[in-house]
């Protein structure tokens, strides 16, 4: 995450805060609908707003009554703080906060998310996100970020500060070609370990009962979004609304891990944990490392480079899996995820991020057309495999 500078556009003024709008929509038709996403209470979103206009703001300076939080949080006056925006996520309001020599990371959930389609979800996933970073790191130490405060009734936490200086978002790191197989061993260890801890705490399951929660960031927008288009979508759709298996980080993704040169890792934003399907997090971040490996494919012009990065990244998956499987240990049956229900999940996890309500950036028309036939057709038709044997045809091109 970085500071980001608007581009010179309108500007709109709502509660003390402020909005670049750099929609082309007429000014007069959005100033409803640009208050409420800075925090107008009592105003409605204006249906007649074009839906790029939230997707495409970016706030200066945050509203009073956030700012007072973070201050008391802190134990400062709020005229002691220096706000800079961050930017890359879809799902909160995501701030750098200067004070007094050190620096904190200010979190507040949206209630419409980011982007072009309508996307709703409850603001209290914020403290979700709170508990789970608490209790995991309980269990993997400082791989889980660090909760430094937080206010439930607010909405607002504080997160320890990793500078970019020394810490890089796995996903970008990805994107440009630099795999480094520690990363994915350390979350493969990292998830295992946090699964077997929930197999031997049974009040997880009561602690972890964000069922609502996850059903309206997760299943609605990418798999019941689209599951009227795929064959046995539906099946995935109702697997995931009903099992009750282990506890679920839900965004298990490169976007969510920072990295350090040496290897290291700190695991982010857990607005949607639950207590849910256990091949959900594995087929999460497998599918996400898939799509990526899919940028580099044998239709294209190629550099060495990319070709050392894609079969980088195939290693990396198999890593991934390999250190997964190991960490878990001698859990209950029930608790370990079936091979099956895991392929399910990536197969459908690729078509949503394709075609559900939050669509990657990063793949070529052709490439998504390649992705789309290939998943939707292995979904509808199951093949008997593990996931290691699954992978290893995916990845060779010989399914």
């Amino acid at each position: 995450m970085g500071a980001h500078s608007p581009p010179p556009a309108t500007v709109w003024r709502s509660s003390g805060s402020t909005a670049w709008c750099t929609t082309s929509a007429p000014p007069r038709k959005c100033s409803n609908q640009v208050a409420a996403h800075l925090g107008g209470s009592a105003t409605r979103f204006d249906p007649r707003c074009p839906p790029d206009l939230i997707h495409t703001m970016v706030h200066t300076t945050p509203d009073p009554d956030f700012q007072g939080v973070v201050a008391r949080l802190l134990r400062v006056q709020p005229e002691d703080l220096a706000f800079a925006p961050l930017t890359g996520g879809v799902s909160s309001d995501i701030w750098r906060v200067d004070y007094a020599g050190r620096t904190v990371c200010a979190k507040r959930a949206l209630p419409r998310l980011r982007v072009k389609a309508l996307w709703e979800a409850p603001v209290r996933r914020n403290a979700e996100e709170v508990r789970w970073l608490t209790i995991a790191r309980t269990c993997i130490g400082e791989q889980a970020g660090h909760v430094i405060a937080h206010d439930p009734d607010a909405g607002v936490a504080l997160l320890e500060w990793y500078p970019p200086e020394q810490w890089r978002n796995w996903k970008e790191a990805l994107l440009a070609g630099n795999v480094d197989a520690r990363v994915a061993a350390a979350l493969g260890e990292a998830l295992g370990s946090l699964n077997t801890l929930a197999a031997r705490t049974p009040a997880m399951a009561t602690e972890f009962a964000n069922h609502e929660l996850f059903d309206a960031l997760r299943v609605d927008p990418f798999f019941r979004h689209i599951a009227h288009r795929y064959a046995r979508m539906p099946d995935v759709v109702e697997h995931l609304v009903t099992a009750r298996e282990t506890l679920v980080h839900g965004d298990f993704s490169p976007k969510n891990v920072l990295v350090d040169r040496d290897g290291a890792i700190r695991i982010l934003d857990a607005e949607t944990a639950t207590f849910g399907a256990a091949a959900f997090d594995p087929g999460y971040l497998t599918a996400h490392l898939l799509l990526k490996h899919a940028r580099v494919w044998e239709g294209a012009q190629v550099s060495d480079h990319a070709l050392a990065s894609q079969q980088a990244l195939a290693a990396a998956v198999l890593n991934f899996w390999q250190h997964f499987r190991d960490r878990l240990g001698r859990i209950p049956e029930k608790t370990m995820p079936a091979d099956g229900r895991v392929i399910d999940i990536i197969l459908a996890m690729v078509l949503a991020r394709i075609d559900g309500k939050s669509p990657v950036d990063y793949l070529t028309s052709a490439q998504q057309d390649r992705l789309r036939d290939q998943a939707s057709a292995l979904l509808a038709s199951p093949i008997a495999v593990t996931v290691e044997q699954f992978l290893e045809r995916w990845l060779d091109n010989r399914i």
